[in-house]
């Protein structure tokens, strides 16, 4: 079987979006099958706490104001966000929630200092969690600002926010720590 590395196509409207977001999830398939195709059990709330510890490691790295340690081009807090939107988007299509892209209602004021946006991006999706449980929420739009506002906040370290998630793409894909056999291993990484 050939390797599919990630296409390098930039998304432009909802359409696209979500052609790129199910692009991402075929990447990231392995954390959702075996070996055989077989379905893995799959926990919503780890998945959550993994999107939260993006956002914690993009916080430090600005803290620290690091480079990242796997793609030293580019700074650290950039490569954490582009984290954090590839593990939303492969979410998206994996749990099947709804996303809305053209109604940007949560949006935070530019002036404020970059924690305080990271801290806002943890919260919502926090409030994006509580919302699923209520059938009277529309949480798809506050989805959709999420995604929108770390696209934001990634734009202001960076002219090109696309690349550094199309070049974080790539190097998951071939991490030798990301295939089967390394997660096996006692120390592999189990989700």
């Amino acid at each position: 079987m050939t390797p599919e590395l990630p296409r390098k196509f930039f998304p432009q409207s909802n359409q696209t979006y979500l052609s790129y977001f199910f692009h991402i999830h075929h990447l990231n398939r392995k954390w959702w099958f075996d070996e055989n195709g077989d379905k893995l059990p799959r926990n919503m709330d780890t998945h959550f706490m993994l999107m939260t510890s993006e956002l914690s490691e993009a916080m430090e790295a600005f803290r620290k104001n690091k480079k990242d340690d796997h793609l030293p081009q580019f700074d650290g807090v950039v490569v954490e966000l582009a984290d954090f939107l590839i593990r939303l988007a492969d979410n998206v299509i994996g749990y099947d929630w709804k996303i809305q892209f053209n109604d940007f209602n949560h949006l935070w004021e530019s002036h404020l200092p970059v924690p305080a946006k990271i801290w806002y991006l943890n919260k919502e999706l926090v409030y994006f969690y509580e919302m699923m449980d209520n059938e009277e929420a529309e949480p798809d739009a506050l989805l959709g600002d999420i995604f929108h506002n770390t696209l934001l906040l990634m734009s202001q370290f960076t002219l090109d926010p696309w690349e550094i998630i199309y070049q974080k793409l790539i190097y998951n894909y071939t991490r030798a720590d990301h295939s089967y056999a390394a997660r096996a291993q006692p120390d592999g990484k189990k989700f």
